[in-house]
Order: structure tokens, then sequence, then C-alpha cells
């Protein structure tokens, strides 16, 4: 190895140089698609101003790289411009889509320029200076706590300011378990029965506690626990795969994608619950422990009626990866029974409660849309798949985003990302956009086998022939590939940053409180979606937007427009009037 020169542009060679050139190409394209429409078109009319930018891109990037090769080694390192190979493709795709706000562009860069740091801190350590894995117990206790608190206080900030995602959701979970805890089992005002929705006997795991603290942000805060502990799984799933690398950094992948993020402040659905169970569920799968892995399968089973597709696809995988007989056997008998138990248990509840649920659409809304959409069965299919995502450019281009965050090829890699197939090609045949969309809970499952194969994929590439004539041993590159997918994963922050956010109306919620506490506990009343919450703690409630008020109607301004004028009139007289906040009561 030749020593490093005085002169720094001996120091960087031709790839150097295009590294730097499409860095500084990266940022200018950042800088002009978070302009306004006025700056971008004076920097599109003006050639000087275009040239003064890229001039100045390029000397602060090529300044900072040689400040750095100075700084971190005193040998010329063919591992730099291995980091930089690694680098592009990934920062390439990940710039594309951006939102036109400073923030969006001044994080992108930053993690970039951390990646490289932390890329040239990897590659020029010895075999002495790895990092030690048995820091990474502390650090992923550490994370897990940090996770929890922080999640936990915004999802109170939402909830104390009337501002939760989707407020409707946690009113008929809390009311769900409120009523089973009365010994009213599974009783919603909304479906009847939750039963009439979804076959989630794993709620009555939760009754307990519910019991113990009958709060509507119970159920939330036992989410973002589970959700937190997940690191413990995590952790050991990526220590069989990967060895002996520190893998806090796959954890964060995993806790900080997209659609784990959005599980945390979103509606307890059932489903939300999963991470930790499924997770545990696949390592002892994977161990070969059969009755813990049973153990766990059956809580998974009991969450949802559509977990009974997770059951078949790993019995086949069992199959396929030749493990003993009673896998294969054991895991398609249990898909298959709880799969036709779920599905007669639900026409069940629909037909004794009388009620169209739109939330269990895996069999409502699958039976109306594919088999009585049209004059025979092939026109209804047809039909069917036209109002589907998978038959629209719209439902289609938010697919990508299962993939995006962690790098694209490493999920590829493994058969083990098909797991989650079932759970896709379930989104796909709806006729909701949104079940495709990170800030739902319908991609869970899948996303948690994406990244087991993601994992795997690191695992393969650190492995494969390509890469052994590269002088790079594969304990570092594993660990390069977990700093790059973290990075690419923090990267897309954009797409849940809105939903933790939260705004305060202190006067808004203060007098909200005060008409709310003039309404009977066992009343029959009809409010606003963003108060549903709040008065779910009874037996039955409506909302204004619905048919039938009940005896007390509780309106703010952007709710009282929808209610019938001439029915408050003659029916209902004004208890309580303030700023806008109004709270009649049915006359006698």
């Amino acid at each position: 190895m030749k020593a490093y020169s005085k002169n720094p542009l001996k120091n960087l060679s031709l790839k150097h140089f295009f590294f730097i050139l499409f860095l500084s190409l990266v940022i200018i394209n950042y800088i002009i698609g978070s302009l306004d429409e006025k700056k971008i078109s004076y920097l599109s009319g003006s050639f000087l101003s275009s040239l003064i930018l890229i001039v100045l891109c390029a000397s602060l990037v090529y300044t900072a790289w040689i400040k750095l090769a100075f700084y971190f080694g005193k040998q010329n390192n063919p591992s730099f411009g291995i980091a930089a190979i690694i680098l592009m493709p990934g920062v390439l795709l990940l710039f594309i889509n951006h939102e036109k706000t400073l923030l969006s562009s001044i994080l992108p860069i930053a993690v970039v320029i951390l990646t490289q740091l932390s890329f040239f801190v990897i590659l020029n350590k010895g075999a002495a200076g790895k990092l030690t894995p048995n820091s990474d117990k502390i650090i992923i206790l550490s994370l897990a706590v940090i996770y929890f608190c922080f999640f936990s206080f915004v999802q109170t900030q939402k909830f104390n300011n009337f501002d939760l995602f989707n407020p409707n959701d946690y009113a008929i979970y809390n009311q769900t378990l409120w009523n089973t805890s009365q010994g009213r089992i599974f009783i919603n005002s909304t479906y009847g029965s939750n039963f009439a929705c979804h076959n989630s006997w794993f709620l009555f795991l939760l009754t307990p506690l519910y019991y113990l603290l009958p709060h509507p942000l119970t159920l939330s805060i036992i989410k973002i626990l589970l959700l937190s502990l997940s690191c413990l799984p995590l952790y050991l799933i990526a220590k069989d795969i990967l060895g002996d690398i520190p893998v806090f950094p796959a954890v964060l992948i995993y806790l900080l994608n997209p659609f784990i993020v959005s599980q945390n402040l979103i509606p307890p659905h059932p489903i939300c619950f999963i991470p930790f169970f499924i997770l545990f569920a696949y390592y002892f799968f994977r161990r070969n422990k059969f009755a813990a892995f049973i153990s766990f399968l059956l809580i998974c089973l009991s969450i949802k009626e559509s977990l009974s597709l997770i059951a078949l696809s790993l019995g086949l995988y069992s199959l396929a990866s030749r493990k003993a007989p009673k896998w294969s056997v054991t895991l398609i008998t249990l898909g298959v029974i709880w799969g036709i138990f779920s599905t007669c248990m639900i026409l069940h509840f629909q037909k004794l409660y009388s009620s169209f649920t739109p939330g269990a659409w895996f069999l409502t809304i699958l039976k109306t849309r594919y088999l009585s959409a049209g004059p025979n069965l092939i026109q209804s299919i047809i039909s069917g798949l036209s109002w589907a995502n998978i038959g629209n450019l719209y439902g289609l281009m938010r697919t990508p985003m299962l993939i995006l965050p962690l790098g694209i090829i490493p999920a590829l890699l493994s058969p083990l990302s098909l797991l989650g197939l079932p759970e896709l090609i379930l989104n796909l045949l709806s006729d909701r956009p949104a079940s495709l969309s990170p800030l739902m809970h319908y991609n869970i499952v899948g996303v948690s086998f994406l990244f087991i194969g993601a994992l795997e994929g690191i695992k393969k590439i650190s492995s494969s022939k390509l890469l052994r004539k590269i002088a790079i041993d594969s304990y570092r590159l594993r660990l390069l590939l977990c700093v790059f997918t973290l990075c690419s994963t923090i990267l897309f922050y954009r797409t849940w940053a809105d939903l933790a956010r939260y705004s305060k109306n202190t006067t808004y919620v203060k007098i909200t409180k005060e008409a709310l506490s003039l309404i009977p506990r066992d009343a029959f009343v009809s409010i606003p979606q963003n108060i549903a919450v709040h008065v779910s703690n009874r037996e039955t409630y409506s909302l204004i937007t619905e048919d039938k008020l009940g005896d007390y109607v509780l309106a703010d301004k952007k709710s009282y427009p929808y209610l019938d004028q001439k029915d408050l009139a003659t029916n209902y007289q004004i208890l309580f009037n303030k700023k806008g906040v109004i709270l009649f009561k049915r006359k006698d």
C-alpha cells in the first residue's frame, strides 16, 4: 500500500472523482426539489446560478472527502471505493421522491454523510477493532425503553388533544373491551359484535389487563409495549442469521420501518399486536423447537382469521425445506381448520346481528366483489379485479413501498420473503388503496417476513463468490449492508412523520371535556368522530353522521352542519353552548 501523499489531489482516483460528482448531483437534485416554483424557475433560467451551485456542492463534498481520507487512515485503502459502489444505486433510488420542505433536504443529506462516515469507520478498522457483539444487548434494551417511552408519550398527547388518527376505530376496540369486561362479550355499537367483523379471540387475553386499567389508552399502551419488546425476537433472529456482528442496526431497520412505526400511532387493531408473537414463532420455527413454535403460532392464529393463510404458507415452506412431516402436517391442518372455523363464525354473527361489515372485507367484500358482481362467476371475477388494487395503477404504485426501505435487493434474495405473500395478495385483491399504505395495519405480517428475508439476503450477498474477490471480510460487509439498509429506512421517515404530529387546542379540549362531564355514564350519546373514543366506555353510543341520534348529542363547529336542524329544534333542548361546542338533550 502506498502512503498518503501530502498533496490531496493524489489521494483521489478517478472512481473517487465520479462518486463525488454523483453525490454533488444528488445534493443539487434535493436542493432544487425543495424550492418553490419561483425559485426553481429562477435556477433553471439562469445557467450561471446553476453552474455556481454545482461547483459549490462539488467543492464542499470534495473538501469533506479529503478531510475524511486523512483522518481515517494513513494508507490508501481500496475499500474507500467499495463504499461508494455500495451506496450509489440505493442513494439514487431513494432521492427520486421527496416533499418540498427544508427538512426533507437536510435530513437525507445528513444521513448520506453519516452513512459514509460509518462506512469509513467500519472499513478502516482492523480485525482487532471490531465492534463487540456483547454491547448489543444493552443497546437493544435501551432502544426498547426509548422506543416505548417516545411513542407512549406521543400517543398520550394525541389522545389528550383529541387528535388521534382514525378515532372511530379506537372507540370500537375500546368499547369492545369495556363491554367484555362488563360481561357483554365483544359487543360494540358499530358491528353489534366484534365477531361479525373479525375472529379475534386474542382480545380475551387482553381483557384482564383492561379490567384492571379500563382506560381508552390501555390497549394502545399494551400494543406499544409489545412492539417495543419485539426487539427480543428480532435480536435472536438477527444473531442466528448474521452471526457475531453487532445486530442493533438490523433491529433498528425493523423498528423504524414505516409500516412498523405506524402501528404505534394507529388504532389498536388486533393485528397490530402480532410482531412480538409472529417473530418469536418464526425464531422457534427456525430453531426446530416445535412446542414453543406451536404455542406462539396459536396466539398468532387467535389474532385474526386471515392468519390461517400464514399457517398454510409456513406448512408449505416446511414441506419445501424438508422438515419433519409433523411440521407441515400440523401447520396445514391448523391453517385449514382455523380458516373454516373463522369463516363459519363470522358469517354466523353477521346473520345474528344483520350487519354489513366492510371491515371484514376478506369475507364480505371478497364475496360481494368477486362472487356476485356480475351475471356469472367469470364476469364477477373480472369486475372484482377491475376494482381491486391489482387492477389499477394507483393501487399498484403503493406496493413498492413495502420493499423500498429495505433496499430492495436483499429481501428478493430469500424465499422467506414469500411467507408474507398471502397477506400481500389479499391487499392487492382489496378495493381499498389504504390497504397498501404504510399508515395502516394491513401489511404488518408481510413486512415482518420481508425483514427476515432481507437479513437472509444480506447474508447471501456477503457470502457470494463475486464479493469474495474484494479485499473485505464478510463480517464487515454484513455490517456495512446493515448500516446502509438502516440509513435507507431512516430516509423514509416522511411516510409516517405526519402521523406522529398533533395539534394543541387547549380551549376546545377544555370546553369539550366540560360538556362531556354533563352526560351521564349510562346515557346513549351521539358525538363527532374525533370525540368517539372519549365516550366509548359505555354500553352504546353513535356518531353524528349515523341515522340514529342518542338522548344526548354533542356537536362542534365542524360536525354541527351534519345534524338535522328541524329534528334538533323539535326533539332536543340545548343543555350547554360555549364557543361552538353545543350539547343537546332529548326532551322528555
